[in-house]
């Protein structure tokens, strides 16, 4: 069990670099909770999927991501759908002043487009500074099923970590809560395995039809 539970360490400032890294040549068990070493994944890539506005949620479910591919010498894919906005929002408005319609719009996304790319850049490099190379994709979609969807398909993804929904709903809870898990949870193709992450722990997983047959 030692070895799983040192993915899941606590830390009160969650970052990538907390990851517990320690006894790489410790034996891997099938003991904490289904997030377990697959033969399947062998040389294979884990998707993690991550958001830009709470990064010191993504940061911890990448922390999980990383150590999880260190130990079984796996590729790591970072996610994103973007959402282009329809409007911008009151607090920011002060950024776009005397720009009307839709010019301001289109300067919002531009620069919501470039805190993506900054965001998301910025996750990669805590995976290069744990010795993991990542790549990152992303896509545009005004519907993040449908972009999550057309990731799922475009890059064949197969085993994918995201997060359950917030620390708090989640407690207790042997499902996700939010509506972006519930979707993947629900509506995902089949072949996908989907691992959901919450308060650094796993609050359940959807097995592959293909780990099913097993």
């Amino acid at each position: 069990m030692k070895g799983i539970r040192r993915f899941w360490r606590s830390t009160t400032n969650p970052k990538i670099n907390s990851v517990d890294d320690s006894d790489d040549d410790e034996e891997i068990t099938e003991e904490v909770y289904g997030f377990t070493a697959l033969p399947e994944l062998k040389n294979d890539v884990v998707y993690v999927a991550l958001g830009i506005d709470d990064v010191a949620n993504a940061l911890t479910i990448l922390a999980c991501a990383v150590a999880y591919c260190k130990a079984n010498k796996m590729k790591l894919g970072i996610i994103h759908v973007y959402r282009p906005a329809v409007k911008i929002p009151i607090q920011l408005g002060c950024k776009f002043e005397g720009i009307a319609g839709e010019d301001a719009i289109m300067k919002y996304c531009e620069y919501e487009r470039l805190r993506t790319i900054k965001k998301l850049g910025m996750y990669v490099r805590k995976c290069n500074a744990e010795g993991l190379q990542a790549e990152r994709i992303w896509i545009e979609n005004r519907s993040f099923k449908r972009g999550l969807m057309d990731l799922i398909i475009q890059h064949g993804i197969k085993w994918l970590v995201m997060g359950a929904g917030s620390s708090r709903n989640t407690l207790g809870k042997s499902a996700p809560v939010s509506g972006k898990a519930r979707f993947a949870l629900e509506d995902a193709p089949s072949f996908v395995h989907i691992w959901f992450i919450s308060n650094e722990s796993l609050v359940c997983t959807r097995r592959s039809k293909s780990m099913d047959q097993k």
